[in-house]
């Protein structure tokens, strides 16, 4: 008992002097996880999404911290050009009553011009939801998403990435082939699920 004592002593004294040592440098201290409002634990990866800030087809800034208390689901797409973005954009937009009982906003992303995001917002989505314009794809890039087409330039990995109330990515669905694209039925379907 007493050694089990002294090796528990032991071991406290060691994480005090680590951390110690990591707020001596700077490294910050982990952040508490964070509960809802009854109490339960929120279900998320762990993982802060990357705030950002970008305008959107009529050059308003969207601030994704500013949406704190709701989820926010973003859709990457490649392009204006794509047929198959455009197809599941305007089936996202088809479905937004059922996202928002579930308190959550969705917004579309990618690399099109003022122009071509105001095109996909007024037909394609019916302006149901905000388009978002990352034209230099700093947004995308932090995401991870970013695909490099060689001389037709920069566009983003089809995803789908859901953010919790508190800021933290849910999950995220990265569509790799056409076969692959979500419908918005099946991303309702995962996050009742999730619920």
């Amino acid at each position: 008992m007493k050694q089990t004592n002294k090796a528990l002593s032991s071991l406290l004294f060691f994480s005090s002097m680590l951390t110690l040592q990591a707020l001596s440098q700077g490294v910050p201290s982990p952040k508490r996880q964070p509960t809802s409002t009854s109490g339960k634990p929120v279900t998320h990866t762990g993982i802060y999404a990357p705030d950002f800030s970008l305008p959107d087809q009529n050059s308003k800034q969207f601030h994704l911290e500013s949406f704190r208390g709701r989820k926010v689901l973003m859709m990457f797409y490649r392009g204006y050009w794509c047929s198959y973005c455009m197809g599941q954009l305007s089936d996202f937009a088809k479905h937004k009553g059922d996202f928002e009982k579930l308190n959550i906003t969705l917004v579309a992303i990618s690399v099109d011009d003022q122009e071509h995001a105001r095109q996909v917002w007024k037909s394609v989505v019916k302006r149901q939801f905000d388009v978002l314009r990352d034209t230099d794809a700093q947004v995308i890039k932090k995401y991870g998403i970013l695909i490099d087409l060689g001389e037709d330039g920069q566009v983003a990995q089809r995803t789908i990435y859901l953010v919790d109330e508190n800021g933290y990515q849910s999950w995220r669905k990265v569509s790799k082939s056409l076969e692959d694209i979500s419908s918005a039925e099946e991303i309702l379907k995962k996050i009742r699920m999730s619920l």
